[in-house]
């Protein structure tokens, strides 16, 4: 067996595989540009050695199949390509980083020093383009797109991708930073970030004075619960063309240490829905480091 291992973080995926093409695939530049993207700290080991946290066996089959049996999976089926592998090792990966209390949101995150602001939202919410400008302004530092690793206990963050996509639209919000494509940040820096804030931002452009509302803490666990839930319970998980869904790798224990943590991060670090133009929301994001 062919053996390659995905990590994230303090955590590792050990893939073994008999099909050499899946091999060569995991190995190419292509799926560096995933586990970029798509795993936080992500990286891809040609070798692994023992005492990997989860594993992931894959074989020829003529018939598609998954034995589930954390933190070991089976997988089987001539059609397996490497990126259903990597999205299977990020998924046994999330269960492996919340044994250790470390969680994933949906966000981008700045940072001024060792304290960071982070701007969680829904896709084009805005996130990634309020990070741009201010980056470009140089008033802070963009240091995670799209996935951010939290220690929520200790309210630091942890790891985080750091390759992002310059779309069209934010080449037109922002010329200057080059052609439309992709943008890496370079590895996360080796040290932690304290988190001052949550912000959930509307750009509006036209909005003349900016509109700040925060949230109280039921109201703010009720949004942020189901975010760090979601991965390790598999909701959109699924192989073979999207025609297998996987089973939740979640744990009654799991999830009442998840909500435990959440609620201590809470009464600390303030969550804000902030609306107006992107310059004012930078604005505010600046003012809570």
């Amino acid at each position: 067996m062919i053996r390659v291992q995905i990590c994230s973080l303090m955590v590792g995926c050990d893939v073994c595989t008999d099909i050499p093409d899946l091999e060569r695939s995991l190995l190419s530049e292509d799926s560096i540009v995933f586990v970029r993207k798509y795993i936080p700290n992500g990286k891809i080991l040609q070798c692994c050695g023992d005492g990997s946290d989860v594993s992931l066996v894959i074989s020829k089959s003529n018939k598609q199949s998954v034995v589930e049996d954390y933190p070991s999976f089976q997988v089987q089926g001539p059609e397996i390509d490497s990126k259903d592998v990597l999205a299977l090792s990020e998924y046994l990966m999330e269960r492996a980083r919340q044994e250790k209390r470390v969680y994933n949101l949906h966000s981008s995150t700045v940072n001024r020093d060792d304290s960071c602001v982070i701007i969680h939202g829904a896709s084009r919410s805005g996130k990634t383009a309020i990070a741009l400008y201010g980056m470009l302004s140089g008033d802070i530092e963009f240091l995670t797109n799209e996935r951010t690793l939290i220690d929520l206990k200790r309210k630091r963050v942890v790891g985080g991708c750091r390759l992002l996509d310059v779309q069209k639209y934010h080449h037109e919000m922002f010329p200057q930073i080059g052609s439309i494509g992709a943008l890496n940040l370079g590895d996360f820096p080796d040290r932690e970030f304290e988190v001052r804030a949550i912000v959930y931002p509307s750009i509006d452009t036209g909005l003349k004075q900016l509109i700040i509302e925060e949230r109280d803490m039921a109201s703010a666990e009720w949004l942020l619960y189901p975010e760090f839930t979601s991965r390790i319970r598999g909701v959109n998980r699924r192989m073979f063309n999207l025609t297998y869904p996987l089973d939740s790798l979640d744990t009654k224990d799991l999830s009442r240490r998840r909500l435990a943590d959440l609620d201590t991060f809470l009464v600390d670090v303030p969550f804000y829905f902030v609306r107006g133009e992107v310059e004012d929301i930078l604005g505010f994001i600046v003012s809570q480091l």
